[in-house]
């Protein structure tokens, strides 16, 4: 919920920004890292929106995978079972996770 109540409160102050009356979607990217059950999400979606200007508005969640960088040769790479976790380029285990943990409102769409 708490991710939800964020994204809500960040898409209203767009509309504020942005003098919308009726909103039609929300694009939020769901990193992979973040532990957000989609299901779960649109569900606690439905229950923050109710009686706002957001009521009745799509929420749209796009997965972002998890990616990290190598801390011996600088490449960028998803981590993943294919590569043992390691960086493909010079095969390190020394890296830093740099996307994917967090979610992030994308878009407000509406009039």
């Amino acid at each position: 919920m708490s991710y939800v109540s964020r994204v809500v409160a960040l898409a209203m102050e767009m509309i504020q920004i942005n003098h919308l009356t009726k909103v039609t979607e929300l694009r939020v990217e769901v990193g992979a890292m973040a532990g957000v059950i989609p299901e779960l999400m649109e569900k606690c979606y439905r229950q923050a929106v109710a009686g706002t200007v957001l009521e009745g508005s799509i929420l749209t969640m796009t997965p972002k995978a998890v990616t990290a960088k190598c801390d011996d040769c600088g490449t960028t790479y998803e981590p993943n079972r294919n590569n043992d976790y390691c960086c493909p380029n010079c095969k390190s285990h020394r890296s830093q996770i740099i996307g994917g943990r967090k979610v992030i409102l994308e878009k407000v769409l509406g009039e």
